[in-house]
């Protein structure tokens, strides 16, 4: 599998805030947990990460997208039809699952004997490599054409947003916007 891009961690964000949470007709981002980004020359030590409920509403993560810092992991979780994932994943292909909430049984016959645990660690891997980020890649490849029209307005609102943010918490910086 090619390294998972930049671009697509955004378009993930994009899809979440923009899209009603939705990736396609049948996949739906549950809730975004996490992310790192790099903010500097150095990407191993010039980095931002956060780690939230809710990481979408977060400022830091508005602004290393405003910014157009490249994003390089999230933590995220995933509904496809009857199975849910909870799961990091990074531009290297490096995955950690949640097993706690990660669950496949519902995509197997109560009549098999045979899964256990075992089985459970090992599907859940090949589901999210096989399944899960091959489609993230495919519906990113279908919408790059649309996203990259939008990315750039998104960032500006982004930015917008932050701006009056930052305003409305310091009054006399308004007072004195126009000056600068």
């Amino acid at each position: 599998m090619d390294p998972i891009s930049s671009d697509l961690f955004t378009w993930l964000f994009y899809q979440f805030q923009m899209n009603e949470k939705m990736i396609s007709d049948y996949m739906k981002i549950q809730q975004i947990t996490g992310f790192l980004s790099t903010i500097g020359q150095d990407a191993d030590s010039d980095s931002v990460s956060a780690k939230s409920g809710s990481v979408d509403t977060l400022s830091a993560t508005k602004l290393e997208i405003a910014l157009n810092h490249t994003l390089r992991s999230m933590e995220l979780s995933i509904g496809l039809e009857e199975v849910n994932a909870k799961f990091t994943f990074d531009e290297k292909s490096f995955l950690l699952i949640d097993t706690a909430v990660t669950t496949l049984d519902n995509a197997f016959s109560k009549n098999y004997t045979g899964y256990n645990k075992e089985h459970s660690l090992m599907a859940q891997a090949v589901y999210i490599f096989a399944i899960l980020l091959p489609l993230f890649e495919m519906e990113f490849g279908d919408d790059k054409v649309a996203f990259s029209g939008h990315v750039k307005t998104y960032r500006e609102s982004l930015a917008k947003e932050l701006v009056n943010k930052l305003l409305d918490a310091h009054p006399k910086l308004r007072e004195n916007i126009n000056q600068i």
